[in-house]
């Protein structure tokens, strides 16, 4: 169907793909001798599979990149991420629906890998290291499989994938989920080096163009006035 298309032969349409595909230009997603190939987004997307091309130039073109893309995600109708709480603030009560208790899913995964935060890679190659873990960027389900072969990912069973969790708290990273039917991703941030919470920051209703079934609110009656929040926010 693509050969036809392009008005290019099979062969060399097949060949084409499968270029295009190694570089994280495209997703293959068929299974034996058949080959489909689905588009993918430039984030999440393509731009996870370009850590190997990583140096000071690149980085400096991601950056000045971002400023151009993000007016285009925050126009969709459809948003690319949702955010969910850490499990630890969150009550067990009927109104809690299991798709925002992060653990919960994880635990469901039979395929799970983990990459680097390509946003702190491209920080720390400016000289810009913000010091939080690095390998913290979650595939899951058949997706894993092509980031594993490309060298982007590796695999991690369900127990690595929970302690990672608890580092991603204790780092006040926030849990974006890909905003999907089915979890296939997810990004664990930080404000200070993540491209999109970057940008949402600068918008003046951020809460808009994220997708959450929760919001935060103040106790008064239970706070203590430690000021946690405030190191960690």
């Amino acid at each position: 169907m693509i050969a036809g298309r392009a008005g290019i032969s099979e062969i060399e349409a097949a060949g084409m793909l499968a270029r295009m595909a190694s570089k994280g230009h495209l997703f293959p997603v068929g299974s034996g001798d058949r080959a489909l190939y689905m588009a993918l987004p430039w984030m999440p997307g393509i731009i996870e599979t370009q850590l190997r091309l990583m140096d000071d130039e690149f980085a400096q073109m991601l950056l000045e990149h971002n400023e151009y893309y993000f007016p285009t995600w925050t126009a969709r109708d459809n948003q690319m991420f949702r955010v969910i709480p850490v499990e630890s603030s969150v009550e067990t009560t009927p109104t809690v629906e299991t798709y925002d208790r992060i653990r919960g899913l994880v635990r469901r995964q039979k395929q799970i890998s983990v990459m680097p935060c390509l946003c702190r890679v491209t920080q720390s190659t400016l000289g810009n290291d913000c010091g939080r873990p690095r390998e913290t960027c979650f595939v899951f389900g058949p997706y894993t499989k092509h980031f594993v072969e490309n060298g982007d990912a590796r695999y991690i069973g369900v127990d690595e994938a929970l302690s990672l969790l608890d580092e991603c708290e204790k780092a006040a990273f926030v849990l974006q989920p890909v905003n999907a039917r089915e979890l296939n991703g997810m990004c664990t941030c930080c404000s200070c080096c993540c491209f999109m919470l970057q940008n949402l920051k600068s918008l003046p209703r951020p809460s808009e163009v994220v997708q959450s079934s929760f919001q935060a609110r103040i106790d008064p009656g239970l706070c203590t006035e430690c000021q946690s929040c405030l190191e960690r926010c």
